[in-house]
């Protein structure tokens, strides 16, 4: 009970200062929240200096009352409110610790209209200050939110019982005009937001329980020497952190951006913008989609020191679907034997990541006087079909990856490609695979890298025996299972842009003659060693032509590599090449055709 008293009190202060003014607690971000400062370390006041009611069922004494501390014991009250209209001309709210200057928050021109039965018609903030009284400033204009089912939000947070564990609407169409913040280093002008609807039901434990659980835990791991949190304390929280994220809804959400000014630690200007941002709804178990537009970072005035920017930003989002149903079943007792066991389940499914046109310009810090200057046309990965917290279907793929390389350079790699003419390369490259469980296979379906100007190559194949094994949380069958794989096909493709020319010209100026007059040299010599390495094998012959062909005049080469054996070629095969390659010719059909 003393928990619940000492979290309960700032909270049902904060919480009632919420109800009346829209600045509601985000629950949202609560939601996510799983690290909070001790209530004792973090103090609020609320101070309503005046309160103007209309044909109201709480007068307004009363709610001076409860938006300054007295909010328990009218909580059944305030979820059956009836008012024409409420009018508050400000809210003080100041946050106050023993490490922290004070910090004033003032809603000011608060009015609330049409409330029947705990939901009001509208709710509305002429505009909000920001001040710690010393180095912090920050305004935001005109908030305002419809259908405010303030007992609905009582009941989510555990304050008043509920008839219906349905979900229900908590508000509609919120809206903030943005505003401005000021320190002595960085000022910031912010965009509007707007969300059309958030929807919640009531928690299966009170708020306050789960905060109460959620500060124990905090402390655990801070009194632990290697920082990890009491197994029972985890046992208790996860479950109702499951429920805390299972309990709302919401429409997407927009925000208009940001764009903010100052310096840096050395005093040098940099500005950062960033531009319309867009969150997806959230869904009970998932964190939405979040997409990010028209960001740049400039350091000093024309970013001259150096300067990133991107066009957009997407992060895929979280699915919690499998985690919730671990946590289902989880134990009462032996929690942490059961965390060692279940570690991998508990990772929830990450869908992936996408950038687009993306751009950098820095100074070279390894070779003075050069600057790193390269952009990238789009970046993408994806992951799905999570099995014991490991994606099994991997996609990921970039284009235009361009990257100035530095002339004066100590990278012997890099000067070989600066001597051969090359002093940008535009690269790109493919993945995508998957496991295929009802097979035991995992289909490397693309791992392609590209050069724009050079070509490219392409490898596919099947990996075969690829158990469930491999995905296990215990390592030892993970390598056994790894070990016991196999290789029943692979298909390589390489298509030359030039990459041809560009070797055979160092070979040709060697000797003295061009690029033309080497190459039917080189593809001679290549047809015999391949004719060579290959012996008396069937497919000698037609992998000499193919090769010789694809140098002598470019084009595409193509290489179909099948194991005689329908299992694969396995560990001891390989091991056996070791020692002698040719060993393997005898388990494979080689196909090859230049085009």
């Amino acid at each position: 009970m003393s928990n619940m008293k000492r979290i309960g009190g700032p909270l049902a202060t904060v919480t009632a200062a919420a109800l009346l003014s829209v600045a509601l607690p985000s629950s949202a971000a609560l939601a996510q929240k799983t690290k909070t400062p001790e209530a004792s370390e973090l103090a609020f006041q609320v101070n309503v200096p005046d309160v103007t009611v209309e044909q109201s069922t709480i007068d307004a004494d009363t709610l001076r009352a409860i938006l300054t501390g007295d909010f328990e014991s009218h909580a059944e009250d305030l979820a059956a409110l009836d008012a024409a209209s409420i009018t508050i001309p400000t809210v003080e709210v100041t946050a106050s610790g023993e490490e922290m200057d004070d910090f004033l928050i003032t809603y000011n021109d608060v009015t609330i209209e049409d409330v029947i039965d705990g939901v009001a018609g509208s709710v509305t903030i002429g505009s909000i200050t920001m001040e710690d009284g010393e180095e912090f400033s920050g305004s935001f204009d005109t908030m305002s939110a419809s259908a405010l089912n303030i007992n609905a939000l009582l009941g989510f947070y555990g304050f008043v019982e509920q008839s219906s564990s349905e979900f229900q609407t908590i508000y509609t169409d919120v809206t903030m005009a943005g505003g401005s913040i000021t320190t002595p280093e960085v000022t910031c002008e912010i965009g509007s937001m707007q969300v059309a609807e958030f929807s919640a039901r009531p928690l299966e434990v009170p708020f306050t329980e789960f905060m109460s659980i959620a500060n124990q835990l905090e402390a655990s791991s801070e009194d632990d020497d290697e920082g990890e949190p009491d197994p029972e304390l985890m046992a208790d929280f996860l479950p109702m952190y499951i429920d805390l994220i299972t309990s709302f809804r919401s429409a997407p959400f927009t925000f208009d951006g940001i764009d903010c000014s100052g310096e840096d630690d050395t005093g040098e200007p940099v500005s950062v913008v960033v531009g319309p941002v867009t969150m997806g709804g959230f869904e009970p178990g998932t964190y939405p989609e979040i997409a990010v537009e028209d960001v740049s970072i400039e350091l000093t005035e024309d970013g001259s020191v150096g300067s990133m920017a991107f066009d957009s930003f997407v992060f895929k989002g979280f699915d919690f679907s499998d985690q919730i149903d671990v946590i289902a079943g989880m134990p009462v007792s032996d929690a942490d034997e059961w965390f060692r066991d279940n570690a991998r389940q508990l990772i929830p499914a990450f869908a992936g990541f996408s950038i687009s046109g993306l751009e950098m310009d820095f100074p070279d810090t390894d070779n003075e006087g050069e600057r790193i200057v390269a952009s990238v046309g789009s970046v993408d990965l994806t992951l799905g079909d999570y099995t014991n917290g490991i994606p099994a279907s991997i996609d990921a793929s970039a284009e235009n990856i361009l990257v100035d390389l530095p002339a004066d350079s100590e990278d012997e790699q890099l000067q070989q490609l600066r001597a051969m003419g090359i002093e940008s390369v535009d690269v790109g490259f493919e993945l995508s695979m998957n496991w295929l469980a009802e097979l035991d296979q995992i289909e490397i379906n693309t791992l392609m890298l590209e050069e724009a100007d050079l070509g490219s190559i392409n490898i596919a194949g099947t990996v075969g025996n690829a158990t469930e094994q491999l995905f296990s949380e215990n390592n030892d069958l993970a390598m056994v299972a790894a070990m016991g794989t196999t290789a029943k096909d692979l298909q390589i493709t390489v298509v030359d842009n030039g990459l041809t020319e560009l070797l055979l010209s160092d070979a040709a100026a060697q000797q003295g003659v061009d690029v033309s007059t080497m190459r039917p040299i080189i593809a001679g010599v290549a047809e015999g060693m391949a004719i060579g390495l290959l012996g008396g094998s069937s497919d000698a012959e037609a992998v000499g032509d193919a090769l010789s062909s694809f140098i002598r005049d470019g084009g595409t080469l193509m290489l179909d590599i099948t194991s005689l054996d329908e299992v694969g070629l396995g560990l001891a095969d390989f091991m056996a090449a070791q020692e002698d390659p040719t060993v393997l010719l005898e388990k494979v059909s080689i196909q090859a055709e230049a085009e």
